[in-house]
């Protein structure tokens, strides 16, 4: 696709402390453009997962404008903004957010049964196997997700966020609980994706997501 991916402007999110309102986001603009790894830094609690779920239609601003996919998001309209959600982003939550209960296939398949119009089943099917190996997933899609590692349950979740193909990834926290060398495959599975024509956005304080980025926002000295 031509232009960005998605664009931030002057993005405003507060939340009430006790004391009044800390202003978590004080007017942030972002743009990630196809093909990009943009990197939001800073510690735990200064906005990184405020701002990711804002550009990924989850979180309404207080202030600004979001534009995704060349359509800008009306937060008064929910159905609306959900709908462009499901259709141009792939979501990774820092605790995964698989269903341990069911097997890999199952939960790669499940933004599939979501979409308008569903993917028959070998469709389905086809696209799973397919994503699964794009993400370098060597174990049976039959395996309970329970059965995972740290390592394999991110790239389950990856591998479930790229199944509808979306243009934007967004990745919170991808490598929190993992160890080095399982981190390092992360890294350099975000940088495919967005080899692929992908825009990726990644908040972390992990100097080595952070290092691979095109661009960074750092937000430790913006909040107040």
């Amino acid at each position: 696709m031509s232009g960005a991916v998605v664009v931030g402007e002057d993005l405003v999110k507060t939340y009430p402390d006790g004391r009044g309102c800390r202003t978590v986001l004080p007017g942030v603009s972002v743009s990630v453009s196809p093909g990009q790894v943009l990197g939001i830094r800073g510690p735990s609690g200064c906005g990184k997962s405020t701002l990711l779920n804002i550009l990924a239609g989850l979180l309404r601003p207080d202030a600004g404008l979001v534009t995704l996919a060349g359509q800008r998001l009306d937060f008064r309209r929910p159905q609306d903004v959900a709908g462009l959600r499901r259709h141009f982003v792939g979501l990774i939550a820092q605790a995964y957010g698989l269903v341990d209960t069911e097997t890999v296939a199952e939960n790669v398949e499940l933004p599939l049964l979501f979409s308008r119009p569903r993917p028959n089943r070998r469709e389905r099917a086809r696209r799973v196997r397919q994503v699964l190996d794009s993400v370098g997933l060597d174990i049976a899609p039959e395996m309970p997700v329970s059965a995972l590692s740290g390592g394999e349950k991110q790239r389950v979740a990856i591998a479930r966020a790229l199944v509808r193909r979306p243009v934007l990834l967004v990745a919170d926290e991808p490598t929190s609980a993992l160890d080095a060398a399982t981190a390092s495959g992360i890294v350099s599975l975000l940088q495919n994706v967005a080899r692929s024509g992908a825009g990726v956005v990644v908040a972390s304080h992990d100097p080595r997501v952070i290092g691979v980025c095109d661009d960074v926002v750092g937000l430790d000295r913006l909040a107040g």
